[in-house]
């Protein structure tokens, strides 16, 4: 008996490990595609102080992020990655509108297709193929191909070994996703 009650545990323990790798390999990512944004923005920002705020406050997020991705031990840890990646994206694009003379965009979820889209500028009426008609936050993009009646830019995945929308992963991918 406590034979099978170490293999069980073991068992649970390496899918655990699985899960939590699937899922930081995907905000490894983010995290990697981010920093180029940021580094690309880097010497443009001298020009406006408000623009230098908001990418000092973006790379304070963005190490947020980093820090959480390194201390995260499962799933559910990497909510704070990808919290943290959202609000570093949003200054990103504060920034860029201080240098184009625009104001801020508003404060708003990031894009529920994909959140490396950055922040949504609306919610859409959108046809789930699980679930019915749901509302989500959409960027412009998405926004305007679900307005007609196109399918989004929905971020794939792999998940044993086929390709995948994400809102179709496994549910230990939620906390990454939303």
């Amino acid at each position: 008996v406590a034979a099978l009650l170490g293999f069980r545990a073991l068992r649970r323990r390496r899918q655990r490990e699985r899960e939590l790798a699937d899922v930081k390999s995907l905000a490894r990512e983010d995290l990697v595609g981010l920093a180029d944004d940021v580094v690309g923005l880097d010497e443009d920002v001298e020009a406006s102080p408000e623009a230098k705020a908001a990418y000092l406050r973006a790379m304070e997020a963005y190490q947020q992020a980093d820090d959480s991705f390194d201390r995260a031990r499962s799933p559910q840890d990497i909510s704070r990655v990808t919290a943290a990646l959202a609000d570093s994206r949003y200054e990103m694009e504060t920034a860029k509108a201080h240098l184009a003379g625009s104001p801020p965009p508003e404060r708003r979820p990031p894009c529920f297709f994909d959140p490396r889209h950055g922040t949504s500028v609306q919610d859409v009426n959108w046809i789930s193929p699980y679930g019915g008609q749901m509302t989500v936050p959409a960027c412009e993009a998405d926004a305007r191909r679900v307005n007609a009646g196109e399918e989004p830019d929905a971020r794939q995945i792999t998940v044993d070994g086929r390709l995948r929308p994400f809102w179709d992963a496994p549910a230990y991918y939620q906390p990454w996703a939303f």
